[in-house]
């Protein structure tokens, strides 16, 4: 029997984990907001602009990725607080990483496929793990997914 004291508990522990889990999330988005300046930096040496203008361009993006960092790790926790049961809150957070490690790989591979530099066999084996990872984790996002919608057609 759940009792109203068993369902606040499970609410409170549902709710720190949204939070523990969003905490994780932001802090694996500095990594991502790093690699993309890193990206930036190199994708405007090896171009046409202007040297006087790299500093500026390094400035506002740097900017820019801070505020896209800071709204995606906002949404992310609102997103998660929004799960109505556990196995829907990793499901959630299972996409999310997902994405950022498929956008870790995207960043890497870019300047690989431009020839602005190159890697060493230990470096090209973890960029393809990097992509094996994220689609696997988006992979098993869905699953879970799928797997609660189908728990929840039979409930009803």
């Amino acid at each position: 029997m759940n009792t109203p004291a068993k369902a606040n508990k499970r609410k409170w522990a549902h709710m720190l984990l949204a939070y523990v889990l969003s905490a994780v999330v932001g802090a694996f988005g500095l990594v991502n907001w790093i690699v993309l300046r890193e990206l930036q930096l190199a994708l405007v040496v090896h171009s046409s602009i202007s040297r006087w203008s790299w500093q500026a361009i390094d400035n506002f993006s740097f900017l820019l990725f801070g505020m896209i960092w800071l709204s995606f790790v906002l949404f992310s926790q609102y997103y998660f607080a929004k799960a109505t049961d556990t196995s829907r809150l990793w499901s959630r957070c299972l996409a999310i990483v997902g994405i950022q490690v498929l956008l870790l790989f995207t960043c890497q591979c870019i300047p690989m496929v431009l020839a602005i530099k190159q890697y060493d066999f230990t470096g090209a084996v973890l960029i393809v793990v990097e992509g094996l990872l994220g689609a696997g984790l988006l992979f098993l996002a869905g699953h879970l997914r799928s797997k609660n919608r189908k728990n929840r057609r039979e409930i009803t």
